[in-house]
């Protein structure tokens, strides 16, 4: 099978993108600030295989207990930011392997500027998530409503305000509801990017309608962005992670992995 080759970053010890073997990612559905509660499941999930976590930090609470998760993490953490660029910034100090933000939803470009530059100075990528939900203003009037096209304009616009300042240390997400718009989303961004992707697909809801909705269709996608050489991820957050479990299909090595705890299947 040939693949489309794409930039490498590193998730800590994680190699994404540029061919890397497919990796587990999940995010935790506990408060931040419960730093005991945070490792419990984090702990889990590194033994049922997976391999990145991903947390939201919403306060300055959270990003000081997230560095507290960090140093005490068997898996290299992503700090989940919106709005707050002080959040970034703090995250990056206390120890993110890697940063998720919209930049346009954390102020000017000079505090992008300055997420950027705590995230140079420690090697630290940044995923730029786009979502149809959310898209600018702009984008919403040229075309009326969630395209593919306009969450890909969304997209590259974020990445030349991170190119602006020098960062290339990127990957990107475009995520909807809508299935068929993400694939499109994603089809059109890889004919003219090569930098890698994370591909999303989350639906809430009920455990079983949000697991119709999420799961089956992620591992087409992963089936179909395999091909392409990039990162893919599904992700379903089960109502009860005691006993909760989703089965997941890992298109390289094809075994089915069995999880408690809504663990996200990725594709590099």
């Amino acid at each position: 099978m040939e693949r489309k080759l794409t930039r490498r970053i590193m998730v800590g010890s994680v190699p994404v993108g540029d061919g890397a073997p497919v990796s587990i990612q999940s995010m935790l559905n506990t408060r931040t600030t419960d730093v005991e509660a945070c490792l419990a499941q984090i702990r889990a999930l590194a033994a049922a295989g997976c391999e990145i976590a991903r947390l939201a930090v919403p306060d300055m609470e959270a990003a000081e207990t997230f560095g507290a998760i960090c140093a005490a993490s068997p898996l290299p953490l992503v700090a989940d930011i919106h709005f707050d660029y002080r959040l970034a910034i703090r995250a990056a100090e206390n120890g993110a392997a890697k940063i998720r933000i919209n930049p346009g939803n954390i102020g000017g470009e000079e505090r992008v500027r300055a997420v950027v530059e705590a995230c140079g100075a420690r090697n630290i990528p940044i995923r730029i998530g786009v979502n149809g939900g959310s898209l600018e203003p702009r984008l919403l009037e040229k075309y009326g409503h969630p395209t593919p096209e306009a969450l890909v304009e969304s997209a590259f616009g974020h990445i030349a305000l991170l190119e602006k300042y020098g960062f290339h240390d990127i990957c990107v997400s475009m995520k909807s509801s809508s299935v068929p718009l993400m694939i499109e989303a994603y089809r059109l961004f890889s004919e003219r990017s090569d930098y890698p992707l994370h591909v999303g697909v989350t639906e809430t809801g009920t455990e079983r309608m949000g697991t119709i909705k999420s799961v089956h269709p992620a591992v087409f996608i992963v089936e179909v962005d395999e091909r392409r050489g990039r990162k893919s991820r599904q992700s379903y957050q089960y109502i009860d992670v005691l006993t909760g479990q989703v089965e997941l299909f890992d298109p390289e090595s094809g075994e089915h992995i069995f999880t408690p705890l809504g663990n996200q299947l990725e594709e590099h």
